[in-house]
């Protein structure tokens, strides 16, 4: 019995084939067509799946999903195909499963910047959807977390954007907070961070 590993992979898959259009091609047996985009919904339940030099078959499950073997994919592949997962995700409104799956691509490739950066940029746009309006303190706290992500990205620009809209030392002391304090943010971030100030010109 073969012992390859199967899994479960997700790739984008669109009805248009646009993201992956050089990467997943449908096959079969039979297919006599000059262009593989003929007639392709006869031909979309085998693809094979083309990144870097390799070359490996798949069953197509969903839009989203294709089945093959888990050696045809290599840490850094697996990362861009999961970077391309949250560019899409966030295009689509999905937060929190784009940084998820910004997290997946930094598993299997920690230098991967930009997907720091897409984490950054996601808490960036979710200032108006996540503050509450009750403390000035907490909800400019989501730009240290926007800052905090960029500065593992090592992008500098950013990290001297956002920190311009960090909580001012007189939020702080209003609110009753302490600079260097533990805070946890809610909304969909959930997560916690150290409260610091804005700079002062």
């Amino acid at each position: 019995m073969n012992s390859t590993r199967i899994s479960f992979f997700n790739i984008i898959l669109l009805t248009t084939y646009s993201l992956f259009i050089q990467s997943i091609y449908a096959i079969n047996l039979d297919d006599e067509r000059e262009d593989i985009f003929d007639e392709i919904e006869k031909f979309d339940n085998v693809v094979y799946i083309k990144i870097g030099n390799g070359v490996c078959t798949g069953a197509l499950i969903n839009h989203r999903t294709v089945l093959t073997a888990s050696h045809c994919l290599k840490d850094g592949e697996k990362a861009e195909i999961y970077l391309k997962l949250a560019i899409l995700d966030q295009k689509e409104g999905l937060k929190s499963t784009a940084r998820s799956n910004c997290r997946k691509a930094l598993s299997a490739d920690p230098s991967m910047s930009e997907a720091h950066i897409l984490i950054g940029n996601l808490y960036l746009s979710s200032f108006e959807e996540c503050k509450q309006g009750e403390f000035k303190t907490v909800d400019y706290a989501i730009y240290i977390a926007a800052y905090n992500a960029y500065k593992r990205a090592g992008d500098y620009q950013n990290m001297k954007k956002t920190e311009a809209y960090f909580p001012t030392i007189e939020n702080i002391f209003t609110d009753e907070y302490e600079e260097g304090q533990t805070i946890k943010l809610g909304c969909w971030i959930n997560e916690s961070i150290v409260l610091k100030r804005r700079p002062e010109n």
